[in-house]
């Protein structure tokens, strides 16, 4: 518990002031006991770097930006856990059209967003280390100026290759905290990645209450080991304010580095400040 809490806060205390998402709950683990859990998410969003912001390059079609991103997952007992930290720069390519005689990007095309990450994957407890390179792509077609069906733009989806070294692994940790990666230790790493999530926001009213469905889907190929694991998380959110909801959580695998394919039933109250 004291681990738990001094977690909160230090990563807390360093992203104050940022766009961070904080979930705190109670969750059925994997060997049945009821866990503390919490996770910590920052990342500025696409939704933040096109859609509140003019660009333009002169004489270019696209722009780079570099941005910290940092997601964890952890609590007590043998809670699944997870925390990865990264730099990634993102080079955004756009179709542009004139404006006032100005050439700017042009909002009802798909901008495209090439990321190049270097960070750190860990488990709760810094026995299994990863470090990670990784290049993707992720299309970005929510503009708020895009003729686009609301429930297309409700999705998102990218693909990813990551290179790497595993410099720690331990296999001593049961139910939610057990590495069940093939990736061995001292090893290189060489995977494959993708993710397609689907967030309805707030489409049922009962009474007072908002309801949404939110789903994310994940996986990863291993090319070094021929092996394949994946992460399946779903939730029914009912919405408190638009920064703050209830979540009725369902989840089974884990993320990188363990891949623990168990299973966790809970309920969560996230923050977005």
């Amino acid at each position: 518990m004291k681990k738990l809490l001094i977690g909160i806060l230090l990563i807390t205390s360093l992203a104050a002031n940022a766009q961070l998402g904080i979930e705190l709950g109670t969750k059925r683990t994997e060997l049945g006991k009821t866990a503390l859990t919490f996770g910590i998410s920052y990342l500025q969003s696409l939704d933040s770097i096109f859609g509140g912001q003019e660009l333009f390059v002169a004489g270019k079609n696209s722009f780079f930006v570099v941005t910290p991103e940092l997601d964890v997952v952890s609590g007590t007992e043998d809670a699944f856990s997870s925390i990865i930290v990264k730099a990634s720069g993102l080079w955004n390519v756009f179709k542009t059209h004139t404006v006032a005689g100005l050439e700017a990007p042009d909002y009802n095309k798909t901008f495209h967003s090439f990321p190049i990450s270097l960070g750190a994957e860990s488990n709760s407890q810094f026995n299994n280390i990863n470090g990670i390179l990784e290049v993707g792509w992720i299309p970005f077609y929510q503009s708020y100026a895009r003729n686009t069906p609301e429930f297309i733009k409700r999705s998102r989806f990218g693909i990813f290759m990551q290179a790497g070294y595993k410099f720690i692994s331990d296999s001593s940790g049961v139910g939610g905290q057990e590495n069940e990666s093939a990736e061995p230790e001292k090893k290189g790493i060489a995977r494959a990645r993708g993710f397609f999530s689907m967030d309805t926001d707030a489409f049922l009213t009962v009474g007072a209450l908002k309801i949404g469905l939110v789903g994310t889907a994940e996986g990863w190929l291993d090319l070094a080991n021929s092996e394949q694991y994946y992460r399946l998380d779903g939730r029914m959110r009912i919405y408190l304010t638009p920064d703050q909801y209830f979540d009725l959580i369902w989840q089974r695998g884990a993320s990188a580095p363990l891949f623990n394919q168990a299973e966790q039933i809970g309920v969560g109250l996230t923050f977005k400040l």
